[in-house]
């Protein structure tokens, strides 16, 4: 099968999802700064959380690009020029919200909770790391000659309504090339796989990892030093 060009509305609906989101962490990350005592001007966690804002708040501006990119496109597959352009405006997008999370976490540790903010570093580069395998893994010829496994068995002919590339519907075993007919995959292709799967077991126990550590440090933290009210 050939490169498949993700279409208009596909693009379109990942830059709603970034705007959403850069703007929802952008607005709450000036909350919680401007929310801060006077005593904390110029301190290490304000300034982190102004850093790490900036980065939120370029994120609905560097999307108005994608839509001015797009608006006057018809419906369908975008052209490469602009699919290249759109796929680099959206890979700084996501750079910038990495960029601002992991600055987010930085704070959290100068914030009295380095165990958490550790903790959390370490598990968002696991989900980062997962996000770019799985990206790589997309554009990887599964066989040698760039067709798919026992592709025969699809259609190879998608309706007018969904012109997305066929997949087919393999079990994690075949995914792995463990059963002998999927055996023929390529080297890159296994490895990145098995590397994706790897990955999946570090998020759970990173998870977990998290839950706990947050769990003892809520159970050794001050309960009488900040009262609100």
């Amino acid at each position: 099968m050939g490169s498949h060009i993700p279409t208009k509305k596909s693009y379109l609906d990942l830059a709603n999802v970034l705007i959403l989101v850069s703007t929802f962490a952008g607005a709450v990350t000036l909350q919680a700064q401007f929310s801060l005592p006077e005593d904390c001007n110029g301190s290490r966690v304000r300034t982190l959380l102004a850093f790490a804002s900036q980065f939120f708040l370029l994120g609905p501006i560097a999307v108005s690009s994608v839509y001015v990119a797009l608006h006057n496109r018809q419906d369908g597959s975008v052209e490469s020029g602009t699919h290249a352009f759109v796929q680099v405006q959206f890979g700084l997008i996501g750079a910038m919200i990495i960029t601002g999370i992991l600055l987010l976490n930085i704070s959290v540790q100068y914030a009295g909770a380095a165990y958490l903010g550790s903790a959390g570093i370490g598990l968002s580069s696991i989900f980062i790391l997962a996000t770019v395998l799985y990206s790589i893994d997309d554009h990887v010829p599964v066989l040698p000659n760039g067709q798919l496994a026992n592709e025969s068995s699809f259609s190879q002919s998608p309706s007018p309504s969904d012109n997305r590339s066929q997949r087919p519907r393999i079990s994690l075993s075949q995914y792995l090339g463990l059963e002998k007919e999927y055996a023929a995959y390529t080297k890159p292709k296994l490895v990145l796989r098995w590397a994706i799967v790897g990955l999946v077991v570090l998020e759970c126990l990173g998870y977990l990892c998290l839950l706990a550590l947050g769990i003892v440090q809520v159970q050794l933290s001050d309960h009488t030093s900040c009262r609100l009210l």
